[in-house]
């Protein structure tokens, strides 16, 4: 960390080195680096899908941010709609919205590209039954 952060001080438009820092303060367990350079990597470059991805995970899974995350997923589909990684977690966090139709779309999405995907066939299943209980 120590190396990277001499890195970044020297060369503070080097997103990739701020993208990292955030990565390695996550593991190290710090919520608040890990927030900043992640915020900062996508203001140095907001058209890197991991830096934006980072940021998103970063946000709905420690900050409970959960429409901020979904509105930085959703602008990663418009750019590339066949991201699978993207399109699950989108469903996942529809799911947990109880926005169970929206869920659906993003699973059957899934499925229409790879449709041996047992995540996204799994979690259609359960919204089916779901459906059915009610």
């Amino acid at each position: 960390i120590e190396e990277l952060e001499k890195l970044a001080a020297d060369f503070p438009e080097f997103a990739i080195a701020v993208n990292d820092l955030g990565v390695l303060y996550y593991n190290t367990g710090n919520r608040e680096k890990a927030l900043k350079f992640y915020e900062n990597a996508v203001q140095l470059d907001p058209g890197n899908m991991i830096f934006q991805k980072n940021l998103a995970d970063f946000y709905v899974v420690e900050m409970g941010r959960v429409e901020e995350s979904l509105q930085i997923y959703v602008e990663i589909l418009e750019r590339n709609p066949q991201d699978i990684e993207t399109l699950l977690i989108t469903g996942h966090i529809c799911v947990s919205l109880h926005r169970f139709d929206d869920a659906k779309v993003f699973y059957e999405r899934v499925l229409e590209i790879e449709p041996w995907n047992v995540d996204a066939r799994q979690n259609l299943e359960t919204l089916e039954s779901k459906r059915q209980a009610v």
